[in-house]
């Protein structure tokens, strides 16, 4: 299970936090964690090349959001 939106910052190694969506989540970590490329975690998640690079930046977003709403 990839967790439920919105329950907290990231966890340990670097992780997605779970402010962001699960398949964006799922890609970060297929990314960073896994070394995987754009067409081999849209296979993996069951979307599209252009779905997985929007993904990546959203849940970087999402990254600094959560720790910045954290320091407050």
């Amino acid at each position: 299970m990839l967790g439920r939106r919105g329950a907290g910052p990231a966890g340990p190694g670097g992780e997605a936090p779970r402010a962001a969506a699960p398949r964006q989540r799922a890609a970060v970590c297929l990314h960073h964690r896994y070394n995987m490329d754009d067409r081999r975690i849209a296979e993996r998640i069951g979307c599209t090349r252009a779905t997985v690079r929007s993904h990546l930046p959203q849940a970087r977003a999402a990254k600094r959001l959560a720790s910045t709403v954290d320091r407050t």
